[in-house]
């Protein structure tokens, strides 16, 4: 595990969440959530600051909706 000081992550299209949750872990069983996003805007940036210590890092999407597609995710950072 690495002590992480924040992740950032974007979207290319903005219909494909209807909720997302951002969850680290520091061994892929007990994951801890940091933060829950639903209103997306494709192509801006969007982050969360942290001081987790975490090996591993995971965007889990809900499909409220039932939404043919999920995620758009474009790029995700951690530091």
């Amino acid at each position: 595990a690495q002590s992480l000081t924040g992740i950032k992550w974007t979207y290319i299209r903005s219909d494909g969440v209807d909720r997302m949750r951002l969850q680290v872990s520091p061994d892929g069983v007990t994951w801890t959530q940091l933060v829950t996003t639903s209103a997306r805007q494709a192509g801006t940036w969007e982050g969360w600051a942290t001081t987790a210590q975490a090996r591993y890092v995971r965007l889990v999407f809900d499909n409220q909706t039932g939404r043919p597609v999920l995620g758009y995710v474009a790029d995700v950072q951690v530091w």
